[in-house]
């Protein structure tokens, strides 16, 4: 937490930018990088393989909300620290195992 607030405010810096690239890329790339997201963290936790057992649609959608979040993480710190604490609670109440997080916020 006290890193989160000692950097919280440094966040607004970095939006434009990200902003930017997101309304740079076209439809097709960004499909790329959502399936490529899930190969990359199937790569790094192949256990999470037995979390992820949705259609591609689904992980697909999921891949776009972590996208989506990054971008809100960079414009709403304070509310999306709350927002992404909700989430990891939510996660830890289906019983997915902690160490499956980290690649997500790497």
């Amino acid at each position: 937490v006290k890193i989160v607030n000692v950097n919280i405010e440094r966040t607004s810096a970095y939006e434009p930018s990200l902003s930017g690239v997101y309304d740079a890329m076209s439809a097709g790339r960004f499909l790329k990088i959502k399936k490529e997201f899930f190969t990359a963290f199937f790569e790094v936790a192949p256990v999470g393989q037995n979390y992820f057992k949705q259609s591609l649609t689904r992980l697909l959608f999921i891949a776009d909300k972590v996208l989506f979040f990054s971008l809100e993480m960079l414009r709403q710190p304070k509310k999306m620290v709350s927002e992404m604490s909700a989430l990891g609670l939510k996660h830890v109440g289906f019983g997915i195992p902690t160490d499956l997080f980290t690649p997500f916020i790497s």
